[in-house]
């Protein structure tokens, strides 16, 4: 629990230092210099580090659309395993997310910064199993099972609210807040999963998530 805490309070230092220098010198222009950049999330490598989760990564390509907007689409896998004491649990699945952010601030022509507000819808299609289930019962005894494997789906709301602060020329770092709504899933009835990828704890329909992203970012010219 202390790395996690360490870890929220970087990014929570991070965004604040990184929202004053964004906030600072920003001015209108009718020139604007579009972008297409591609990211990945660092903050999915510290998720290990609290939740039995062996793999988790994920992609992040953005297209500038005008001064303001940008077409975002996202990709991910995770999968986790782990032993309790009564069952030996295993998931595995990928997640898409796609959707739109508007950029707050009026930029110079050549800026990388932004602070943007965003609506994202996202789905996931994955599976889980269970093994080795034991029920003990004081008087029937311990009983034994396995839930076999099962084919399941969610998909959810976004409404996410970040910043993208430009540290060399065409790399930023990104960070963001997620708020989920799940609209709909495919429920099992004997097991809720662990984790739902891209979405959080299987049993909830709200969640709040936080990413941490570093962008590669490939400018192109539009006209006056």
């Amino acid at each position: 629990m202390q790395a996690k805490k360490n870890i929220y309070r970087f990014l929570s230092i991070s965004l604040f230092l990184a929202s004053v220098f964004t906030c600072t010198g920003q001015v209108d222009s009718t020139r604007h210099i579009g972008s297409i950049s591609i990211g990945i999330d660092i903050s999915r490598f510290f998720v290990s580090i609290w939740n039995p989760i062996q793999n988790n990564f994920e992609f992040q390509a953005n297209a500038a659309i005008g001064k303001s907007f940008t077409i975002t689409a996202e990709a991910g896998l995770l999968k986790s395993k782990f032993s309790k004491e009564t069952y030996d649990y295993e998931l595995s699945g990928s997640y898409y997310r796609i959707g739109s952010h508007f950029n707050l601030l009026k930029r110079n022509p050549e800026e990388q910064n932004s602070i943007y507000i965003g609506l994202m819808y996202g789905f996931s299609p994955y599976w889980h199993k269970a093994d080795h289930i034991q029920i003990k019962d004081n008087y029937w005894g311990t009983e034994s099972g396995s839930l076999a494997r099962n084919d399941l789906f969610s998909q959810w709301m976004e409404f996410n609210a970040g910043i993208q602060v430009g540290i060399f020329k065409n790399w930023l770092l990104g960070w963001e807040i997620r708020t989920r709504f799940r609209i709909s899933r495919n429920e099992d009835p004997v097991m809720a999963p662990f984790i739902i990828p891209g979405f959080g704890k299987g049993e909830k329909n709200f969640t709040l998530g936080i990413s941490y992203y570093v962008y590669y970012r490939i400018p192109y010219k539009k006209r006056k």
